[in-house]
């Protein structure tokens, strides 16, 4: 029992340390006039930083800023690109990947028919 308390002590402290170390900001509205309030900024890529808000967490695309903000992220249209571009390049091939898994188990006859 004192290891459970102990392990969820430090979670806590190890998340509650990261976040501190991030970007914070009473709010942020985005070109759209999408306003998040008590922002987090836990993630920043060369396409979109991620946050944490009083909502939600989400991801904001660094075009979406103002700015200034794509000024402070370091915002740089061509670097954005090529990671979306990468990123939809991983999507597609793990979406191949798990076609030809599909259509193995439907070869292999370890699907599941669904009663209609």
């Amino acid at each position: 029992m004192k290891i459970i308390k102990y392990s969820a002590f430090v979670f806590i402290f190890l998340l509650s340390s990261l976040y501190a170390q991030e970007e914070k900001f009473e709010a942020i509205t985005t070109r759209g006039d999408k306003t998040y309030k008590s922002v987090i900024v836990t993630n920043i890529t060369p396409s979109y930083i991620k946050i944490i808000h009083e909502a939600g967490i989400t991801k904001i695309m660094l075009k979406d800023l103002p700015d200034d903000l794509q000024k402070k992220f370091n915002y740089d249209p061509e670097k954005a690109e090529v990671e979306i571009n990468q990123e939809l390049a991983r999507k597609k091939e793990q979406q191949a990947i798990e076609m030809e898994r599909r259509k193995e188990a439907y070869r292999q006859g370890d699907y599941i028919r669904e009663k209609l």
